[in-house]
């Protein structure tokens, strides 16, 4: 059967009772991963139906349908999702991809303050880094590796194999090394290395410094990894990087932010967003989530090459009041929680 299409009558009426039950079992919103399959061929009206069941101010959080040359009609998809609907909407680490639209988050980031200034509730979040990370198929499915599609044009050094099971002399090296050394097209072998393990991850590098800072210093940014906790291969190094890296590199090192605001985007901002009551803050009553670090010394040291390097800077981590880090060392404790939207 062709998934190819959007959803029948009756998938869209099964959709809305299994997105019934999760927000009845406290599920925080909506989310949606427009650039991938399937959901790549979902309708707008398909959308919009979801997005009403959520209600008025209920979160709807998507990776827009394309982060390159369609970036600004995506974005414009989202935005008036939640202005014909109601619904919060957040922007999934906003970027710009590909060398051919580096720089249209000015014009990206201006349409959110539009729609902010009409009194839309819209956000961002994104990981401070120029290069993204996903599955190999997706890369292959989206077009960019024949110079156009919606991860932008992706030249073959820039897609990088991160973990392919069972073939670790593959990870680390650019497809298009791979293919110059079968003597085949790029895209033939990318085929043989999902032909070797279909969940194959890459890391692609894609994105602009100029425009990852301005994204970062928009006041409706939020920070979040991204990341892909996993035992295999070279994950990119936003798994352990992402947040000491916005501490250490950009609000002390750059100065692009001072250090408070850097804080409540990685704290009290995406807690409110998320409707997460007690945290995100320091204060009486509040769940006790604390990161100890020297402000001094706090840094990224997480690599591409070397992406499981924890950072330095960072002396204790209490989750809910007890200890999981302490004096850089991490005790193996899990005191943490499953989450749900608060009533």
């Amino acid at each position: 059967e062709d998934c190819r299409r959007a959803a029948t009558d009756a998938e869209l009426t099964q959709m809305m009772r299994l997105l019934d039950e999760a927000l009845q079992a406290g599920v925080l919103g909506l989310s949606t991963g427009l650039i991938y399959e399937p959901g790549r061929d979902a309708s707008e009206a398909e959308l919009v139906e979801l997005a009403r069941q959520l209600g008025e101010g209920g979160l709807y959080t998507t990776h827009v349908r394309s982060e390159a040359d369609a970036l600004l009609d995506a974005v414009a998809e989202a935005l008036a999702l939640g202005e014909r609907t109601g619904v919060s909407v957040q922007l999934s680490h906003h970027k710009a991809s590909g060398r051919n639209n580096w720089g249209k988050v000015v014009d990206s980031l201006a349409m959110v303050d539009a729609a902010r200034q009409r009194g839309a509730d819209v956000w961002l979040d994104q990981y401070p880094y120029t290069a993204s990370s996903t599955s190999l198929a997706a890369v292959l499915a989206s077009g960019s590796l024949q110079g156009h599609g919606r991860m932008g044009e992706l030249r073959p050094q820039d897609v990088v194999l991160a973990t392919v099971e069972g073939q670790p002399e593959w990870e680390g090296a650019p497809l298009g090394e791979l293919a110059r050394s079968w003597q085949i097209g790029v895209e033939d072998a990318a085929r043989r290395v999902l032909a070797a393990d279909a969940h194959a991850w890459v890391v692609v590098h894609g994105m602009c410094e100029e425009d990852v800072r301005r994204v970062l210093q928009h006041p409706a940014t939020m920070i979040g990894s991204d990341g892909l906790p996993t035992s295999l291969g070279r994950p990119h190094p936003r798994l352990y990087g992402t947040f000491p890296r916005i501490l250490g590199h950009y609000a002390r090192d750059v100065a692009l932010l001072p250090l408070e605001r850097a804080i409540h985007k990685m704290t009290a901002l995406p807690a409110a967003r998320f409707g997460l009551r007690g945290r995100g803050k320091i204060e009486p009553g509040a769940f006790a989530h604390l990161v100890l670090f020297d402000a001094a010394t706090i840094l990224d040291q997480a690599t591409f090459d070397a992406p499981r390097r924890p950072p330095a800077g960072v002396r204790d981590v209490y989750v809910n009041g007890r200890a999981v880090v302490r004096g850089g060392r991490h005790l193996g404790t899990r005191p943490g929680r499953a989450l749900r939207r608060a009533a």
